[in-house]
């Protein structure tokens, strides 16, 4: 589809739709009362599920969870201020390819 630089759009016909059903809603609700009948809104309505309030309740549960493990960083803490500590270097570069990796876009 090409689209012509040269035509101008008008935006007439979308603003009538738009005051015809504001007109449409504001008298709705005023014949509703009169005749005593409960009216049901034409308006969007939404209902969150059970799942968001969970998934909110356990977002701030991991949020509270710390990134770092004391137990597990103390004694490698103590290796590298001693000098002792020698990783391997075949173990980190294959780490660090399947981080990579995982990271890569899917083809």
């Amino acid at each position: 589809m090409k689209i012509d630089p040269q035509i101008q759009p008008t935006n007439e016909a979308q603003s009538d739709r738009v005051k015809n059903a504001s007109t449409a809603a504001a008298k709705a609700p005023a014949e509703s009362k009169g005749s005593g009948s409960s009216a049901v809104s034409s308006g969007d309505t939404f209902q969150l599920s059970h799942a968001h309030s969970e998934v909110q309740h356990l977002a701030a549960q991991a949020a509270q969870v710390s990134d770092v493990r004391p137990e597990r960083v103390a004694p490698l803490r103590a290796q590298v201020q001693g000098g002792n500590y020698k990783p391997d270097s075949s173990k980190v570069a294959d780490a660090v390819i399947t981080e990579q990796l995982q990271k890569a876009p899917k083809a």
